[in-house]
């Protein structure tokens, strides 16, 4: 039997004091949560903006100025293929926000579904101040100034999506 086999297999092997397990676990432990909490906050940022109830956003739109929106509510009128406003489900007149799109909207809602007042869509993108000028020079999107003269210098739903809402009218 070779002479280093028989002077290691009677000696004890020795061992990490308990408290040096106590620490790497604990290190281990950490770094996991930290791990999952950076994942969540990378995760949490490439999302939308939490749902806004629609009346909070039509009663108060300069406190959303510049901040991505999500909001679902009511067609009130459709003032051109890239303009419509939005009202409170159920609200009988009132107010309303003027919702634009940079993109003509028969092409970013399904071809079966109409846009007509009633009709009830969820709507993501950011609460700008419309200037009709600026926006259809960043754009190439005309719409009718006399059309959008009621919103002018007035907060407006700069829309990146509209989506209907299932099983709504």
């Amino acid at each position: 039997m070779d002479s280093s086999l028989k002077r290691h297999s009677g000696e004890r092997r020795k061992s990490f004091p308990l408290s040096v397990w106590i620490l790497l676990g604990t290190s281990g432990l950490l770094a996991l949560m930290l791990i999952v909490a950076l994942f969540s906050v990378l995760t949490l940022q490439g999302q939308e903006a939490a749902n806004e109830p629609v009346a909070n956003v039509i009663t108060n739109p300069n406190s959303y100025m510049g901040q991505a929106v999500t909001t679902n509510g009511q067609v009130g009128r459709v003032v051109s293929n890239n303009a419509f406003t939005v009202v409170q489900p159920g609200a009988n007149g009132g107010n309303e926000l003027l919702v634009v799109t940079k993109r003509p909207l028969d092409g970013m809602i399904p071809s079966s579904t109409k846009l007509q007042p009633g009709q009830s869509f969820l709507i993501g993108g950011s609460i700008q101040t419309l200037n009709t000028g600026s926006f259809q020079k960043q754009t190439g999107v005309t719409i009718d100034g006399n059309a959008l003269a009621p919103w002018q210098g007035k907060a407006v739903l700069e829309a990146d999506t509209v989506n209907p809402i299932q099983g709504q009218p």
